[in-house]
């Protein structure tokens, strides 16, 4: 049984050291190959490309994600905070608007931040049952050899393109792509990464998880006080207060807490990263003075968040609905104000076009699909329309 099992991890490994060198050899290749595909579509949109025109004011936009961070009304339901109107107020008070009722498209991060990016539902309820997340976020992105709405507005708008990752979706290079990332070793241990999420060896190389990934996300939003081009898009996608969770009650950046831990501990953990981010986004909203005036800035929450049942039931609050009420604080130059706030994530980047003079851009209905992930088998690959 011994040499059997040597035989198997001998042929196994070298199979997958061939795996990785074919894919890493094309990888490399597809990176450095200029060609944009534009005649290959990676899904279909609504939005009516051709009413996009390059902003006249050259603005750049800043997409802040906090992972998994709830609206403040539940927030305070679920006593992480005092008050959300003082909450409200202190934002207010530095030109930022916060918008109650808002809530994502879909309750799982593949396909809120696609929506997000693309202006466009990527999936509805009528569509064909999808076999993996290539047409989804962040894969949509990273192959640049399929074109997408979002790279058609990078091109039509002539803005460049930057994303600051973590490990759960890392930034990859590409024609469309500028990485803030940067630690040279982990950039190429996330690029190997990529071929291993169904691997044994994706766990050696979570090995590299090092204290940066995480402090380079947390390092961008707590020090804005720097410079800035025109004509921009960031994505700056905070893996918090989404475990697993990085800041202690005084709000210090620690190695992170185990997954693995008591309802109770979870909620407390919750709570403390999410006051921290709170007390950060009062902290950047002062700093966001000093920019360009017609720059804008969307903090936002990915999708919502849920404890334990038993923690829900005793606060009153109904866990499936709570996935679908996200943070969302942003913004605008003055002139913009007047424009009527977008309900869900779908229509904040047609908010910006219109934002930006392309006045014919309209929003779509904002509605609410129940996702599923791989491990729900009879349901992947489906969304469901929910009131």
């Amino acid at each position: 049984l011994s040499n059997f099992l040597l035989r198997f991890l001998s042929i196994y490994i070298i199979l997958q050291f061939c795996f990785f060198s074919y894919n890493f050899y094309n990888f490399k290749l597809n990176i450095d190959n200029k060609k944009i595909y534009q005649n290959k579509q990676n899904g279909s949109t609504s939005l009516d490309i051709n009413k996009i025109a390059k902003d006249h004011n050259d603005e750049t936009i800043f997409f802040i994600i906090l992972d998994g961070m709830i609206s403040l009304d539940l927030a305070e339901k679920l006593n992480i905070i005092k008050s959300e109107n003082e909450v409200i107020q202190s934002l207010k008070n530095n030109n930022f608007n916060y918008e109650k009722n808002f809530y994502n498209n879909y309750d799982a991060t593949y396909l809120s931040l696609a929506s997000l990016l693309q202006g466009d539902y990527p999936v509805v309820e009528t569509d064909k049952k999808y076999k993996n997340r290539d047409q989804f976020f962040p894969a949509f992105i990273l192959d640049q050899r399929m074109d997408n709405s979002f790279f058609q507005i990078l091109r039509k708008t002539k803005k460049q393109f930057y994303w600051l990752g973590n490990p759960w979706a890392f930034c990859q290079t590409n024609n469309y792509i500028k990485c803030i990332n940067s630690e040279k070793t982990y950039k190429f241990i996330t690029k190997i990464k990529t071929f291993y999420y169904d691997s044994a060896f994706f766990y050696f190389f979570n090995i590299f998880t090092h204290k940066s990934e995480k402090m380079e996300y947390i390092n961008f939003i707590t020090n804005f006080d720097r410079e800035f081009k025109d004509n921009e898009i960031y994505l700056i996608h905070v893996l918090s207060p989404h475990p697993p969770y990085v800041f202690n009650k005084n709000c210090d950046v620690i190695d992170t807490i185990s997954r693995y831990h008591s309802p109770n501990e979870a909620m407390i953990h919750y709570s403390n990263a999410y006051n921290c981010l709170l007390e950060i986004i009062n902290k950047l909203s002062k700093s966001i003075d000093t920019f360009n005036e017609n720059n804008m800035v969307f903090v936002l929450g990915d999708h919502g968040w849920s404890f334990d049942d038993k923690i829900m039931n005793e606060f009153s609050v109904d866990p499936e609905k709570s996935r679908f009420k996200p943070f969302f604080s942003y913004k605008v130059p003055s002139r913009c104000n007047q424009i009527v706030a977008p309900g869900s994530i779908v229509n904040i980047l047609r908010f910006a076009l219109i934002c930006a003079g392309n006045k014919e851009i309209t929003y779509l209905e904002n509605m609410k699909f129940k996702t599923f992930y791989e491990s729900q088998t009879e349901n992947f690959g489906k969304v469901f329309k929910i009131d």
